[in-house]
Order: structure tokens, then C-alpha cells, then sequence
């Protein structure tokens, strides 16, 4: 048992690290996506590129943009918020006597409802750049399912954290 926490806690301090790293990247790409949408309003040749490149002709060129845009942002965000996060959680059971935390439950339910109101963020947005309807469901059923996930993980590691709690207390 306690070779197997220790190996735990040193996958977890690496991994911590490239999630940190991976969220700093995700940031970054989320900061040039509003470059490029702020920058496609205002000059007509990179709107037309986008245009092209999102695979849309219509006439409502600005709409399609601004919606992908925010999409592409909102994408962005949710997944540098969810690696910092997840660093976080495997920066505490790297450091910690325990895995089961109840800051690290609270972390994955910060997780949960991210992605709960990003679905359906995700949805109204996919309608708006006229994405298939089948697709933007299929998107907002997979993100409600990682928000049911990591809420359930939530759950079982605050019943750990409990758990422990007693051990603890009984010793």
C-alpha cells in the first residue's frame, strides 16, 4: 500500500507540471483566438480567411465570426481552466498524506459546473454558427457527461476524505 502511494504521488508531482504547462498553452491560444476575432472585424481579407476556414459563405459573415470566436474561446477556457485545475489536484496528492481532500472534491465540483453551464453555452453557440444540429447536440451531451463524471469522482473522493477522517481520528 505504501509503495503504491508513494508511486501515486511522484506521477502526480510530473504531471502536475505538464498540466500547468498545457494550461499556460491553452491560455495563450485563447488570448490569439481574441486577437484574430477582434482583428477579423476590422480588416475584411483575415474575415474572408475565416470565413472560409469556419466553412460558412452566408451573408451574415460578422455573426458566424463573433459566435466561432466566442466558441473557440469559450473552448479554449474550459480547457485551461481544466488542466490548471486537475494540476492542482495532483500537485495536493502529491504533497498530501491522502489523495481524498475535501479541497480536492471541491476542485472537481468547480470542475463539474464549469462544464455543466459550458454545455449549454456549447449548444446555443453551436446553433448560432449553424453548426448541424446533430453535432451540436452530440457536443452537449458529451460535455454534460464530463460534468456528471467529475461530479460523481467529486462524490467518491469526498467520501474518501471522510473516510479517512475517521481512520485518522481512530488511531
Amino acid at each position: 500500500m505504501k509503495h503504491g502511494l508513494s508511486r501515486l504521488k511522484k506521477i502526480c508531482r510530473y504531471a502536475s507540471n505538464v498540466m500547468t504547462i498545457a494550461g499556460m498553452i491553452l491560455a495563450i491560444l485563447a488570448i490569439v483566438t481574441i486577437g484574430l476575432g477582434i482583428i477579423s472585424l476590422i480588416t475584411g481579407n483575415v474575415s474572408d480567411i475565416l470565413l472560409s476556414w469556419i466553412g460558412h459563405n452566408g451573408d451574415e459573415g460578422t455573426k458566424i465570426i463573433v459566435a466561432a470566436t466566442m466558441e473557440n474561446i469559450l473552448i479554449l477556457s474550459i480547457g485551461s481552466i481544466t488542466v490548471i485545475t486537475i494540476g492542482n489536484v495532483m500537485d495536493s496528492i502529491s504533497k498530501e498524506n491522502s489523495p481524498f481532500t475535501e479541497l480536492n472534491a471541491d476542485r472537481m465540483v468547480l470542475i463539474s459546473m464549469i462544464y455543466f453551464v459550458s454545455s449549454f453555452l456549447l449548444l446555443t453557440l453551436g446553433f448560432v454558427v449553424e453548426r448541424r444540429a446533430t453535432e451540436s447536440v452530440f457536443i452537449f451531451l458529451g460535455t454534460l457527461l464530463v460534468s456528471v463524471v467529475m461530479y460523481c469522482l467529486a462524490l467518491m473522493c469526498r467520501y474518501g476524505a471522510i473516510l479517512q477522517k475517521e481512520s485518522d481520528e481512530t488511531l
